[in-house]
């Protein structure tokens, strides 16, 4: 929620009166979002899940607010089908991130960045979220069993507790992906400490590694 109200929903409607929310601010909105990267779900979310959610606690609350949301019509989405890649594709990728050196310093110091591959490595074998990946912590891995435990997502800077009950889950681990994650876990690692990093030492932003990925294809004319 306050990634969304931070990012989307307050700087164009920071100004405006709960009583006086109406169907154009909304619209209005919706049109600001749609000129930004972000997906349709993404701002049916901030629209339909988080500012909705708001007014609706408002409300309860007892405040003077305005409801306008049931009047904003959505167009059914299309969702496409899987478009899996191959094993070639996929091993194609996995080595551009292995051998692939990235800028490090302000000197144009440049090495690869083994956490990507490894990043990478594990959301193939194991299907999980990006967003969960990102939030891995040490504690939550353990190697000698072939496990992780999905405790938070991180999006946006943000990390909370999974939507579901399903969502908080022990994942099995491919005896290949327990090893590939082996040297993550470094002699004085705490508990906390993230297991995926990017180059600066800070926790994977998947919004980030999205456009590194989408580099990637490029580069090896992978559609």
């Amino acid at each position: 929620y306050r990634g969304h109200f931070t990012n989307y929903i307050l700087p164009l409607l920071r100004d405006v009166p709960l009583d006086k929310l109406t169907l154009e601010h909304l619209e209005d909105l919706r049109s600001a979002l749609r000129n930004r990267p972000v997906g349709e779900k993404t701002i049916r979310n901030v629209i339909g899940g988080s500012l909705r959610a708001m007014f609706r606690d408002a409300r309860t609350a007892g405040l003077s607010v305005a409801f306008p949301f049931p009047d904003l019509e959505w167009a059914k989405p299309i969702v496409p089908g899987p478009q899996p890649f191959t094993a070639e594709e996929r091993d194609r990728l996995l080595g551009y991130f292995s051998a692939k050196a990235w800028k490090v310093g302000g000197f144009n110091v440049r090495r690869p960045h083994y956490p990507y591959y490894a990043f990478l490595f594990t959301l193939f074998f194991t299907g999980m979220r990006p967003s969960e990946l990102a939030a891995l912590r040490i504690r939550c891995l353990n190697l000698p069993a072939g496990t992780l435990r999905v405790e938070r997502s991180r999006h946006l800077g943000s990390e909370a507790a999974p939507k579901t009950e399903a969502a908080r889950r022990t994942v099995r681990l491919p005896a290949r992906c327990a090893q590939v994650l082996a040297p993550l876990i470094e002699l004085k690692a705490q508990p906390n400490d993230y297991v995926f990093t990017n180059v600066h030492g800070e926790p994977i932003k998947p919004e980030n590694f999205y456009d590194l990925f989408r580099d990637a294809q490029r580069a090896l004319e992978i559609p």
